[in-house]
């Protein structure tokens, strides 16, 4: 504070790159609104330099959130003044936190796999009816979960029975199709797909992508299928799977067919037209935008000389900025909750927290890692809105287009020698979410 109880901030680099502040937020950690608009800087310390930067802000609450960002993304967070522990009145809590370096998400964008999207022709198409069925072979990089495929296909009429999508394994003794990944068998409603003209032309080549959902594990460099057949083996109308002849279309894979009259498979020049997503896993500051199913891991070190108890009402919450705020001068923000869940099983599908209080971290030192994920834990539906939406920069969106957004932890915890449970919040950094 100055001699005018005004709030200065004083930004020290300790790094070894020169660094630029462009804005300082003041934020109320009890409500947490932001307390006035925020400062805009051009500030540029060389490594080991500080400087004092006058807020022009009159201190008036209790405490402020102070929060720097810096050209790079880079965000460091203090709240003045600092907030002193004693027994029974936890202030910052008995803790030090730290996101890890990674967590777990799956993602509808950002996160292709394998794909092949070239196509010879308008006509370059097979059709699915009946015992005619169609696969295409392809290679995963990584050892992840298949979120899902987008299939280049049409049909000829909505009234179509639906269409069967399956994940197969590959059979290495016929060089075919094998077994069905278990579960990994999915339907496309003929309404879900785009229908070509009455004169049986496409009515849009572009537009012809339909996603389809998957969930089944798959091992990197290993050989897998993408086998569709219309369901009942229907023959009253046609799907279209379109592909191209050139054999260096998709390197990692092969088209094969079955023929309307059945029979085995046949291998075919060139590729069917797909791609394959997959979950993934990321630095703890960089989000893909549209990122989904999050679980965020986080350290927890313990400074006191107890063991700790979490309880399940423990979460974290992301301030997510709104995209479209009521007025050029406003900020919204939407709030999205992850839960704290178990630190075993699937890290993409964790396991509900049960019993209450049964993860522990030791006294004196001793840490673990809490997970909190958000959307489907185990069988419960957390959080239906959790998708974090990356901002596109641009000067017309004053201070929103940052990609920013706000982390604070919410712990709900006990001593393991007493039943008085304590609740702490405390204010992280902020995450950048990657544009679209």
């Amino acid at each position: 504070m100055n001699e005018s109880n005004l709030l200065l901030v004083t930004v020290n680099n300790t790094g070894s790159i020169p660094i630029t502040i462009i804005r300082i937020f003041l934020i109320d950690p009890a409500t947490e609104d932001i307390i006035t608009s925020p400062l805009e800087v051009s500030t540029t310390l060389n490594p080991g330099a500080w400087d004092e930067v006058n807020t022009n802000y009159e201190f008036a609450i209790e405490s402020v959130l102070i929060k720097v960002l810096t050209q790079r993304g880079n965000v460091k967070s203090n709240i003045y003044p600092t907030a002193v522990s004693s027994t029974g009145l936890i202030g910052v809590g008995p803790f030090l936190l730290t996101l890890c370096q990674g967590f777990n998400y799956t993602s509808q964008q950002g996160s292709i796999d394998q794909y092949q999207v070239k196509r010879d022709n308008t006509s370059t198409y097979y059709e699915i009816y009946g015992k005619s069925w169609a696969a295409q072979s392809f290679v995963p990089d990584q050892s992840r979960v298949l979120d899902y495929v987008d299939l280049r296909i049409s049909v000829t009429s909505t009234s179509a029975a639906s269409l069967v999508v399956e994940i197969r394994n590959h059979d290495a003794i016929n060089n075919c199709p094998g077994s069905l990944i278990a579960g990994a068998s999915y339907t496309v409603s003929a309404s879900s797909v785009y229908a070509i003209d009455n004169d049986g032309n496409d009515r849009d080549y572009g537009d012809n992508w339909v996603s389809v959902n998957t969930n089944p594990t798959l091992t990197g460099g290993t050989k897998y299928w993408i086998v569709l057949y219309q369901q009942n083996n229907a023959t009253t109308y046609r799907y279209r799977w379109y592909y191209s002849t050139d054999y260096n279309s998709y390197t990692n894979g092969e088209r094969m067919i079955i023929p309307a009259g059945g029979g085995a498979w046949t291998n075919q020049s060139g590729d069917f037209m797909f791609k394959s997503y997959r979950s993934g896993k990321g630095p703890a500051f960089a989000i893909p935008s549209t990122a989904d199913n999050i679980v965020f891991y986080v350290n927890l070190t313990n400074l006191s000389d107890k063991d700790i108890a979490f309880s399940r009402l423990s979460f974290l919450v992301v301030q997510v900025i709104e995209l479209n705020p009521p007025h050029s001068t406003m900020i919204n923000e939407d709030e999205v909750y992850f839960y704290i869940v178990k630190d075993t099983g699937n890290p993409l599908n964790p396991d509900p927290y049960y019993p209450d209080y049964s993860q522990i971290v030791q006294g004196n030192g001793g840490d673990t890692i809490l997970l909190f994920g958000a959307r489907s834990i185990g069988s419960e539906d957390l959080n239906l809105n959790n998708c974090l939406t990356g901002l596109d920069l641009s000067p017309d969106n004053y201070f929103w287009t940052e990609n920013l957004v706000w982390c604070f932890f919410v712990l709900s915890w006990r001593y393991v020698d007493s039943n008085e449970p304590y609740t702490q919040t405390i204010a992280y950094s902020a995450i950048r979410i990657l544009p679209s």
